[in-house]
């Protein structure tokens, strides 16, 4: 991940804000930014572009030679977590999107060659939006994949007790879960390839976030 404050060191070091807690009604919408986040994603990715060093490019999910004036902006989409305390008391009739509170945050994908290679944050900082960072080229790539098979409207999930994200689809009017490869590794899930983009029911993942939470408390 990197901030124009340090731009030759890759780092992960991010604010996260709890927003007010909401039940998700749509999915599609998740998907458009308000204006000012868009403006402020626009204006801000090309500053971290040319600020990646030569040497960490492939970092970034690019490569000698990308021409970074071709890079554009994907659609965004807004990130939320899960806290502790709710997935603990998690209700199996319960939607798990109703356990979702929202963070600032917003994750626009960086598209080079029709394909996403790294992911612009938008953080709100002193009472503005701003792009903060841009990194996690393998969660770009692992959406690149997912997007192939599944499609484009989904909730992006963190975990952060648990250092898991994972999507939320709507099957059929039916809420699923994508594991990220950093779920994976958290919840011990197999990897293999015929299992690498499957759709889980909630009830099934939930008392394993729950044991991977309980390591940490």
């Amino acid at each position: 991940m990197l901030k124009l404050k340090y731009p030759q060191l890759p780092i992960l070091i991010l604010i996260f804000i709890v927003g007010p807690f909401l039940q998700i009604i749509s999915f599609s919408t998740e998907r458009v930014a308000p204006d000012d986040v868009q403006q402020a994603a626009e204006m801000g990715f090309k500053h971290f572009l040319d600020a990646i060093p030569p040497d960490d490019l492939d970092h970034f999910g690019f490569s000698g030679g990308d021409d970074f004036s071709k890079v554009t902006l994907g659609r965004p989409f807004k990130v939320y977590q899960i806290a502790p305390e709710l997935i603990q008391s998690y209700d199996s009739h319960a939607s798990i999107s109703s356990l979702l509170s929202a963070t600032t945050l917003w994750y626009f994908p960086l598209i080079y060659e029709r394909k996403y290679r790294t992911l612009l944050t938008v953080d709100y900082i002193k009472n503005e939006w701003k792009a903060v960072a841009i990194g996690s080229s393998g969660i770009a790539n692992e959406l690149n994949l997912v997007e192939q098979k599944f499609g484009s409207e989904y909730l992006f999930v963190r975990i952060f007790q648990a250092a898991s994200d994972f999507l939320i689809f709507s099957i059929d009017g039916i809420q699923k879960i994508m594991p990220l490869e950093s779920t994976k590794i958290s919840l011990k899930l197999d990897s293999l390839p015929d299992n690498k983009y499957k759709l889980y029911n909630p009830n099934y993942l939930i008392p394993k976030f729950i044991q991977v939470i309980n390591l940490y408390e």
